[in-house]
């Protein structure tokens, strides 16, 4: 399911454009111990019919979703920090060994060092659940008992070189990404003869060859074209190492090599956006598999015709670690969306996604589509009512793939 999420990530970054969302507001923190504390809790009740996403498989189900949030936010002359945690609740009535708790945490520091020399850093780690029929068992949600847990680490630091009112910037940065699953042996799957899937070991362990690490470092120059334009280019070198090989397969382990440029500019006429435009190559150590490398682009339009009104585009493609097939994912997707304020409190929102997955070293082809309408109001400045429809549908050419869900979903968000 990541990549059909890749819209809401997608058209999620616009926002970094200082575009507002459909009802603006003010937050007001509470002050503790020096920060800004901004609390923030939301309760979604869905109905979906198809909670493993399997042709063959229809479960229909009613789902309790609560998301509390809080982030702790302080100023300590031109330096910051920050503090962050969520929680994700998710109770299925269909199924009670589908309910699971994930728990988000973050921390964050700016420090200026003077006129020209400034550092960021971030490290997120999170403990979450794969739900079933997503993911890794895509077309398999059947044969897992119940979700599979996993856990995340993130990390990263930036050195920028230049004062904030120079014309040019140069950044250099580096990350780390690190997941693991807890283990899930053959034996403890829901598996009959009749899958006619040959046994290995009881004890063999199915989650292990996901488990992987990925180092990444690179620089960015930075050039103002002026007060609201912009323009950059990234060299970047990443290594990923997975803790162990497919069974009967040669090693993932990979480089992977991307220099792209940025354009983007803000409030200009009645647009404001970004055009990323790249090439990657990613080149594995085992010679049995075949290296992807091709043009990679990320756009981001927004058109605001009216005040109350605008028209959210984006579209991209890049490539990803694969998910129990293939040597990589190469995914393609269009996204489109149009807010309006019919009046003051009451907004409606239309989104429609389209992605294609391609798996390397293989056949495998995934197309993906999401339509949604919602209807936003806001009863206070700081409660918000969202009424959702949306359609979700993959189309395989491996047939046992294909779904269709339907969902609607009805939410309350409350906020300083």
């Amino acid at each position: 399911m990541k990549r059909l999420t890749t819209s809401i990530t997608i058209l999620a970054s616009l926002q970094t454009l200082t575009v507002g969302s459909a009802f603006a507001y003010e937050q007001s923190p509470i002050q503790f111990a020096g920060f800004n504390v901004v609390p923030k809790v939301t309760l979604t009740e869905s109905y979906t019919d198809n909670l493993l996403q399997d042709a063959d498989n229809e479960i229909n189900t009613w789902l309790t979703h609560l998301k509390p949030e809080v982030l702790l936010d302080k100023q300590y002359g031109l330096d910051r920090y920050s503090l962050s945690y969520g929680l994700s609740h998710k109770n299925y009535s269909a199924k009670g060994r589908d309910t699971i708790t994930d728990h988000k945490f973050g921390a964050g520091a700016t420090f200026d060092l003077g006129t020209r020399h400034r550092i960021a850093t971030y490290a997120k780690y999170a403990l979450l659940h794969e739900e079933r029929g997503r993911d890794f068992s895509i077309g398999y949600g059947d044969q897992l008992k119940e979700p599979t847990p996993y856990d995340t680490l993130n990390a990263s630091l930036k050195y920028t070189f230049g004062a904030r009112t120079a014309q040019a910037n140069l950044d250099f940065f580096t990350s780390y990404y690190d997941i693991e699953y807890d283990s899930v042996y053959f034996d403890e799957l829901n598996i009959d003869e009749d899958d006619n899937i040959p046994p290995p070991d009881e004890n063999f362990d199915v989650t292990a060859d996901r488990n992987h690490d990925k180092i990444k470092f690179g620089s960015t120059l930075r050039y103002k074209l002026g007060a609201f334009t912009d323009v950059s280019v990234t060299l970047a070198f990443a290594n990923t190492a997975y803790e162990t090989n497919r069974m009967f397969e040669p090693s993932l382990d990979n480089d992977e090599f991307s220099v792209s440029s940025r354009f983007a500019w803000q409030g200009t006429a009645m647009t404001t956006g970004y055009v990323d435009l790249g090439y990657s190559e990613k080149s594995f150590d085992a010679d049995e598999r075949d290296n992807g490398d091709g043009i990679r682009w990320k756009v981001g339009v927004i058109w605001k015709p009216l005040t109350y009104s605008n028209f959210d585009f984006s579209t991209a493609r890049d490539v990803t670690e694969p998910e129990g097939q293939g040597s990589y994912i190469e995914n393609t997707n269009v996204n489109l969306s149009w807010h309006h304020n019919w009046l003051e409190r009451l907004g409606t929102r239309l989104k429609a996604s389209y992605s294609e997955d391609e798996y390397g070293d293989t056949d495998r082809e995934d197309d993906n589509n999401i339509y949604s309408a919602s209807v936003l109001y806001e009863m206070r400045r700081n409660l918000n009512f969202t009424l959702s429809l949306s359609n979700y549908e993959r189309d395989s050419n491996y047939n046992n793939l294909d779904y269709t869900e339907n969902r609607a979903s009805l939410s309350v968000s409350y906020h300083l």
